[in-house]
């Protein structure tokens, strides 16, 4: 290197000979930069990222153990917290994580959220990186600072089943409540992955607990439309009639998402079919407004009462009228079909 040249000098941004060399992956050069005394720590501008963050997003192991060699900080953060250790687990790089870990990474820093090397490993749902965190002792529950969801919560979401079994063996708590009342159960059930729904609930997930406002695993899945994962939660004992806070049942769910397998499923179950919502809506009500001619039929078989009415006085036979549901209108009522000319010229339906 010529003399004189000024190896530390840091163009637009903050970047430094060396951050592009460490970006690049150009193990010699890095070298001849720190032995002409470039700043291993020397930072961006703008995040405060270091070269050894830039070498540990793109994988380059030789460049990161050339930095950490020449007495590089291995737990130096960015502004928002997040160290190369972060990166490295984000980025899927597990031969730059088991790099860090060796030389005393800290396995439980958190960024300004709470977010843990472990958590972010959860997101992403690298068996193999996730494994050599948890070997090195990484807090299985650290949740985040914002909303409490635990590495066992995201892995449950994104449905990376082999991270979720890991989890729970390391002994990670099945049952942990986040923020409104959220559990892992409901985030894999919402989704609707069936290997990790299953997963959960042989490590003893509690499958009637309900979110804040009365919503449980079952009500999600009925939502969604996800028929495996409804048949596993009421054989592990859902409860089918449990209601949310607004009277809203999981067979009202299933009915109001057009899921025909579903309801008949829940009916199967024991499902109250004539329960109703604060405001009078019952399951046929809803059905009969979507149209949804077969859940209507099957309902009127397990005995809905198409007398209900809603608390401002309509019916299941005047809403599928009022839609012009005349399938759903002739099944209601024998003959309900001539009612639709009729119908709408009555100006208080209208």
């Amino acid at each position: 290197m010529a003399a004189g040249t000024k190896v530390n000098q840091a163009i637009a941004g903050g970047h430094t000979a060396l951050y592009h060399a460490a970006y690049s992956g150009h193990t010699a050069v890095v070298e001849a930069l720190l032995s002409a005394r470039a700043k291993g720590d020397q930072t961006l501008f703008g995040d405060g990222a270091t070269p050894l963050m830039a070498a540990c997003e793109r994988g380059h192991t030789a460049v990161v153990m050339a930095l950490l060699g020449a007495g590089v900080e291995v737990n130096s953060s960015r502004k928002d917290g997040c160290t190369a250790l972060m990166i490295a687990v984000e980025h899927r790089r597990a031969a730059v994580v088991a790099a860090l870990l060796q030389v005393g990474a800290e396995v439980d820093a958190a960024d300004h959220d709470g977010c843990t090397p472990l958590w972010m490993a959860a997101r992403v749902g690298h068996e193999a990186v996730l494994g050599a965190l948890l070997r090195a002792g990484a807090d299985v529950d650290a949740a985040l600072l914002s909303d409490r969801t635990s590495p066992l919560m995201i892995a449950s979401e994104w449905g990376h089943t082999p991270s979720v079994v890991a989890l729970l063996k390391a002994g990670a708590e099945v049952n942990k409540v986040k923020e409104s009342g959220y559990t892992s159960l409901m985030f894999a059930c919402n989704e609707g992955h069936e290997a990790t729904v299953a997963a959960l609930l042989g490590a003893g997930a509690e499958v009637n607990t309900a979110r804040d406002d009365g919503c449980t695993s079952l009500m999600f899945a009925c939502s969604r439309g996800h028929e495996a994962t409804v048949v596993a939660l009421l054989g592990a004992g859902a409860e089918v009639n449990k209601a949310k806070d607004d009277g809203c049942t999981s067979l009202m769910f299933a009915c109001s998402g057009g899921h025909e397998a579903i309801v008949v499923a829940l009916l199967g179950a024991g499902a109250e079919v004539n329960l109703s919502m604060d405001n009078g809506i019952t399951a046929l009500m809803d059905t009969a407004n979507t149209g949804h001619e077969t859940i209507v039929t099957a309902l009127l078989e397990a005995g809905a009462d198409v007398s209900k009415s809603r608390a401002d006085g309509h019916t299941a036979l005047t809403l599928a009228t009022r839609k012009g549901h005349s399938a759903v209108v002739a099944a209601l009522r024998p003959g309900g079909h001539l009612l639709l000319s009729q119908f709408f010229t009555a100006d208080r339906f209208l």
